[in-house]
């Protein structure tokens, strides 16, 4: 249960002592106490109270990253500067509005640090606004190809995977015509002979020829079985799948996938981006941040700050 505090006995006490400053003028209790007790009834509840008390100091310290600190006055400041429409204009924010700005001012100012510790130097003097112009236009521009280097050199496979494979399909309408089919092909008969002669009709052209798509566009085209082709190299065929289908004789359609190329030379792996925003939420993960309690948990995972339970 909420523990009540009344006017006169904060008055009496502790009325007088000053908690915190507020446009260069002192804060003290009976202020604090005059702004929770928004009804009049002259009681509020202790945590009420208590939370309106550390809220009052614009010196306190809210957080403490990497590159300094940020104030309660640094984000009373931005809230009044760009204040979300939650805020009615003359009253004071509470701790949720407080803490989501304080939370988009440390992702703002970690993301500075971060493209700085890579190598894109981001200054943090200036407003916000002037930072997140800098930060966004450093992430539009050379930090994606920076960003697209380091994914490439971590997994090579990103190459395959956005080159332009070249596909041929045997599409039959049993099992036993599709077994039949790889053991052909396993004894040298040609992709394009075997499908010519026993591929369903109107499946594919003329000895089963798909076309050339990246794995991302081949994607829509034949769905999950991208990630049978996807694991297959040039010149190999991949497993009899069935799909069924009111398209065949016996209700389903045995496919063989053949990769009859891949072009790695014609790779686009801007085409899975774009990458910058991981590159950069790995690099900002690895700062330390500091909260106190009464005002949230700072997740290194999410980049953001919980409110306290």
């Amino acid at each position: 249960m909420a523990i009540a505090i009344t006017l006169v006995s904060a008055a009496c006490s502790q009325g007088s002592e000053v908690v915190g400053s507020a446009n260069g003028e002192d804060v003290t209790r009976d202020d604090v106490f005059d702004v929770t007790d928004t009804d009049d009834d002259g009681v509020v509840s202790r945590a009420d109270f208590e939370q309106a008390v550390a809220l009052s100091d614009r010196g306190r310290v809210v957080a403490t990253f990497v590159a300094g600190d940020i104030t309660l006055g640094d984000v009373l400041d931005s809230l009044a500067e760009n204040p979300p429409s939650s805020v009615q204009p003359g009253t004071q924010p509470d701790l949720p509005t407080i803490v989501a700005r304080l939370t988009s001012m440390l992702r703002l100012r970690l993301s500075a640090v971060g493209l700085t510790d890579l190598g894109f130097a981001v200054s943090l003097n200036g407003t916000d606004a002037e930072i997140n112009d800098v930060v966004g236009a450093v992430i539009d521009g050379e930090f994606e190809q920076f960003a697209q280097d380091r994914a490439v050199a971590a997994r090579p496979e990103i190459i395959k995977i956005a080159s332009p494979h070249c596909l041929s399909l045997v599409a039959v309408t049993t099992e036993a015509e599709a077994l039949d089919a790889v053991a052909r092909i396993g004894a040298g008969e040609k992709v394009f002979d075997v499908a010519l002669e026993v591929n369903l009709e109107n499946t594919t052209d003329p000895g089963g020829g798909l076309g050339c798509n990246t794995l991302q566009q081949w994607q829509s085209i034949i769905s999950d079985n991208t990630e049978l082709v996807s694991e297959l190299q040039i010149g190999e065929l991949s497993v009899p799948t069935r799909i069924p289908t009111e398209g065949s004789p016996t209700g389903e359609l045995w496919v063989i996938f053949h990769v009859d190329g891949i072009f790695e030379e014609q790779a686009d792996v801007g085409s899975l981006g774009p990458f910058a925003g991981g590159e950069l939420s790995a690099q900002m993960q690895s700062y330390d941040v500091e909260v106190p309690e009464d005002i949230g948990t700072w997740s290194k995972q999410s980049l953001s700050i919980s409110l306290p339970a």
